[in-house]
Parts: structure tokens; C-alpha cells; sequence
């Protein structure tokens, strides 16, 4: 599969990414784990999850900002579903999707657990999934537990984190 960036991924994670976006199975909150997550202008919740995969549908507010910032122990897809425009640096460069593509429901960018990257929902908000592949045995929660990043999503995101 070639990402919405150009880049070639064959692995365990493509493949899921692929089975799930063609077989769309049933929601699936899981038990045990809080599976809905507040953080600032976002919210987030655990649709799918049979570890060490799983699937978060995000919301985002109007003009809400995502900063840049990386997921050490998750490997994962956004796909775009409306409204987020979804941007990584790599080699200090910062590549984007033009607006006009992530319109088109399903489109999806690869962000390795290395990648910085980040994401600005438009004037009316947006939405996306995050499918994960959770590493390093680190139990899944949501993405916002495992970030990494010189700027937060506001004064409240680290009290916000449930871990």
C-alpha cells in the first residue's frame, strides 16, 4: 500500500489497516479499560481493539491544533475521515496532504513510532481514525497516554492522561 505521502508499507499493520477499512466490523468497545478520552480540544474512543491492534475514532473541535509530537509504543495509520489535516516531519521537512485529498473519506498517512506529526481540524472540526499497532508490550489505552512532544494540547493535557 502506498501512504498518502508516497511512501511503500507491506507489513502486519498495512495488512490490518486493509482488512479493516474493507470488512468494517461492528464497534467493539472493549472492557476493563476506560475506552473514551478527553484531552483538550480532542476526543477519542476505543472502537475496536484485539491486542496488540486497535482502533480509535477521534474527534476534533473547530480550529482545534494537534502539535507535533510522536507515539514511542504506537505504530498506526490516520485516516482522515473529515475535516483534519494531517501533516509528519520527516528529515526535518514538513510534508503535508493537500486539504482537497484528505476530504476524500479514508485516506490515510503511516506515522511510525519515530514520526513526529501533528494535525489542525477546519474551522467547522474533523474527525479520524488512528489504527494502531501497539509495541513494546505496552498495554493499549489511547495514543494521547503515549505522547511525546515539546508542546502539549494545552495547560490541562498532561492532567487530562489517563494511565
Amino acid at each position: 500500500m502506498i501512504d498518502g505521502i508516497g511512501k511503500e508499507y507491506n507489513d502486519d499493520l498495512t495488512d490490518f489497516l486493509e482488512w479493516y477499512l474493507k470488512e468494517s466490523p461492528p464497534i467493539s468497545i472493549p472492557r476493563g479499560t476506560p475506552p473514551v478520552y478527553f484531552v483538550e480540544k480532542v476526543t477519542g474512543v476505543v472502537i475496536y481493539r484485539k491486542y496488540p491492534f486497535q482502533v480509535q475514532l477521534f474527534t476534533v473541535e473547530p480550529s482545534g491544533v494537534i502539535p507535533a509530537h510522536h507515539h514511542p509504543n504506537v505504530d498506526s495509520y490516520e485516516v482522515s475521515l473529515w475535516g483534519v489535516y494531517f501533516y509528519i516531519y520527516e528529515g526535518g521537512e514538513k510534508l503535508g496532504i493537500h486539504p482537497n485529498i484528505m476530504r476524500q473519506q479514508g485516506h490515510a498517512i503511516r506515522v511510525l513510532p519515530e514520526a513526529d506529526h501533528g494535525a489542525k481540524a477546519s474551522h467547522a472540526g474533523g474527525c479520524f481514525l488512528s489504527i494502531q499497532k501497539w509495541l513494546n508490550d505496552v498495554p493499549a489505552s489511547s495514543v494521547g497516554n503515549d505522547w511525546v512532544g515539546k508542546e502539549t494540547m494545552g495547560d490541562s493535557h498532561t492532567a487530562q492522561l489517563i494511565n
